[in-house]
């Protein structure tokens, strides 16, 4: 999947592009796809693994953070179709 600028325009998604997703994957236990969906706002991590982010990001990505990602992400993309 392609990394967009909405995607990488968020807390979560900078967060994501400079520690690599296989990092994300391996240190939360979840899959490459789930991160994947994740950054394209297809879905939310639960609050379990926002939690986690918020910790092993020392506080770079906030769980509010992580909550808002999808909004903007899904914002930005219904912007570009205008």
């Amino acid at each position: 999947m392609p990394m967009d600028r909405h995607r990488m325009g968020t807390r979560l998604g900078g967060w994501v592009a400079a520690v690599g997703v296989a990092w994300v994957r391996d240190g939360l236990g979840v899959s490459r796809q789930t991160v994947y969906r994740w950054l394209a706002g297809e879905s939310v991590p639960s609050l379990e693994h926002a939690v986690k982010i918020e910790r092993v990001s020392q506080g770079v990505v906030t769980v509010r953070d992580v909550i808002d990602h999808g909004k903007e992400v899904r914002d930005g993309a219904r912007s570009d179709r205008r």
